[in-house]
């Protein structure tokens, strides 16, 4: 009763259906955490081939390298698969995965971001860029977290400070956002993640998923945050996530996904 209480009352705050779904999204996240809590036992050591009480050997890095291989059935060469799996571990213990058998583009990065980042196989931003690959593939935590994740992932592996928070906004701004999470396969200590799948991204409703938006007519806002970016940095107060959120909400103020995620 508490938890449809609670979904009342978010629904009502945001006024829009689109509002309710996000509040589900949230309590399910919170949900997962405890869920996990009792599985984890049963599951980490088939899923980790660790024991069931082993934790990941670090925080704030990457557990496994990443490997990839030609993908037999693209023979344009734009996408290649993951040899084995990767895992990022965050500060605060929250674990992803990208799995064996993956397949990934180079982190889908399109014509709109290559100016910033370079070629699609670069090497300190690649494995930040699978791992976001793969969890706006599978929807299994929320969109503004997988973002968080993939910037932090980029500092993880040294990619200059300004690149990764004019890329973070890219992706927060113009890719994907959804209200809904599928369920996840637990992978671990505070993961979750769902297994190599042969389709493409997955298409809800227009209310509950939006797909990303990577036009070239962005290419001048891009240029005008890295400018931002660049001056905050020099004046030794640089911009946070929150900054940069709060930038997207106001230049996109008829994006519902930004506008429910700035109330939070």
């Amino acid at each position: 009763m508490r938890t449809i209480t609670s979904i009342i009352e978010c629904a009502l705050t945001f006024g829009t259906e689109l509002g309710a779904k996000t509040c589900r999204t949230l309590m399910r996240a919170r949900c997962l955490d405890a869920v996990l809590g009792c599985l984890i036992g049963s599951f980490s050591a088939v899923a980790f081939g660790a024991s069931a009480a082993e934790p990941f050997p670090c925080s704030n890095c990457f557990v496994g390298e990443l490997k990839l291989s030609k993908n037999p059935s693209d023979p344009s060469g734009k996408t290649k698969i993951l040899d084995e799996d990767l895992y990022f571990i965050e500060p605060d213990n929250t674990a992803w995965k990208a799995g064996k058998g993956d397949v990934t583009d180079g982190a889908s990065i399109p014509k709109l971001f290559q100016p910033i980042i370079g070629g699609p196989w670069e090497e300190d931003y690649l494995p930040a860029a699978v791992m976001h690959d793969h969890y706006t593939k599978r929807l299994v935590r929320t969109w503004w977290t997988t973002d968080r994740m993939f910037h932090q992932a980029m500092i993880v592996k040294k990619v200059p400070s300004i690149k990764a928070a004019v890329m973070y906004y890219a992706v927060y701004a113009f890719g994907p956002h959804w209200a809904e999470l599928e369920d996840g396969t637990p992978c671990g200590p505070n993961c979750t993640f769902i297994s190599p799948i042969t389709t493409g991204p997955v298409t809800l409703g227009a209310l509950t998923y939006q797909r990303a938006d990577y036009d070239l007519s962005h290419a001048p806002e891009l240029k005008e945050v890295e400018q931002q970016v660049a001056n905050a940095e020099a004046k030794g107060t640089p911009m946070t996530l929150s900054d940069l959120e709060s930038l997207a909400a106001a230049r996109h103020n008829d994006n519902p996904f930004l506008r429910i995620k700035e109330k939070k």
